[in-house]
């Protein structure tokens, strides 16, 4: 994951990687989710998904937009990861870029 940071907002993001269908669509949809998003929003999107993706979590709400249609992967536990992954990958990019 690439970031380019404008005000503490994300100004452009994009993704180069390799996977399986879930991680990819995430990794595609999460860089349209963030775009324009403030840099500190983006752990709040990814801890929701998150708990929306738990077996017994909430529905995915709005917020989080596309991602919303990885929702049945709750069902297969072992593939959640791949929907998580980008986040994950995202918030390491992100770490330290806007510190004061």
């Amino acid at each position: 994951m690439w970031a380019r940071i404008e005000g503490g907002r994300i100004a452009e993001v994009s993704f180069d990687g390799r996977g399986c269908s879930i991680s990819l669509a995430a990794a595609s949809m999460i860089t349209a989710l963030v775009r324009g998003k403030a840099v500190d929003e983006v752990a709040e999107l990814r801890h929701a998904l998150t708990q929306g993706l738990a077996p017994d979590g909430p529905a995915l709400p709005k917020k989080v937009g596309d991602l919303r249609a990885l929702a049945g992967v709750r069902r297969f536990p072992s593939r959640v990861r791949c929907a998580l992954l980008p986040f994950e990958a995202l918030e390491e990019a992100l770490q330290g870029c806007c510190a004061d």
